[in-house]
């Protein structure tokens, strides 16, 4: 976790990093990053993966900035090379504020097959932000099998897909409203006390 706080400090500032956890954790992730207060945690009431967590996300940064850019970053990645992680987010970023209706993800090139990832298929490329190519997703592949993930090796528009790590303006996001008329309709004791605008074009993770 220290690891990835220090990669994400290298494209946002303190203030703009949250981090999502159960209320089990929430002492040691204080204990881990002291520069970061208790109002940057985002406690979800209880496990329910992936979905539900950024989904909690979505809804208490609407609260905080409607036009924020968030990105997920999974805090159990081992990264061997974070200038490139780094180019990567920056990339992202700059992809989403172009345009405001997508969501993007990262895919790393496979080096190996392997049965128990999913895959993304590109299709066809959209342009260039902050010197990357940006690509359209034409399918999402999920967990093949040996021989297919073996074909995928010699297929450059075949990748690994980068779980956890979206890219998205929160605004798009279709949940909070869903999330509201829920059976916990009250998520203020889970975002943090006090509504505040980061301020335009800013970035929250």
């Amino acid at each position: 976790m220290r690891e990835t706080f220090e990669r994400a400090l290298r494209v946002v500032s303190t203030e703009q990093i949250f981090v999502s956890t159960t209320r089990a954790y929430a002492t040691e992730v204080l204990q881990e990053l002291p520069e970061i207060s208790q109002n940057q945690l985002i406690l979800e009431p209880e496990a329910r993966n992936t979905a539900a967590a950024i989904g909690l996300v979505a809804t208490c940064l609407l609260a905080r900035d409607p036009e924020a850019l968030v990105a997920t970053i999974a805090s159990d990645h081992a990264i061997h090379n974070p200038e490139m992680f780094v180019s990567a987010l920056e990339s992202a970023f700059s992809a989403v504020t172009a345009r405001p209706e997508a969501l993007a993800t990262v895919g790393i090139n496979p080096t190996k097959p392997d049965t128990g990832l999913g895959y993304i298929k590109m299709g066809q490329e959209q342009g260039v932000a902050s010197g990357a190519r940006i690509f359209s997703v034409e399918e999402f592949k999920e967990k093949p099998d040996r021989e297919t993930a073996e074909s995928y090796i010699a297929d450059w528009a075949l990748s690994v897909e980068c779980r956890l790590l979206y890219l998205f303006r929160q605004n798009l996001c279709s949940l909070d409203e869903k999330l509201r008329s829920g059976p916990r309709s009250n998520t203020s004791s889970y975002c943090g006390p006090a509504r505040r605008r980061f301020g335009k074009n800013s970035h929250a993770l």
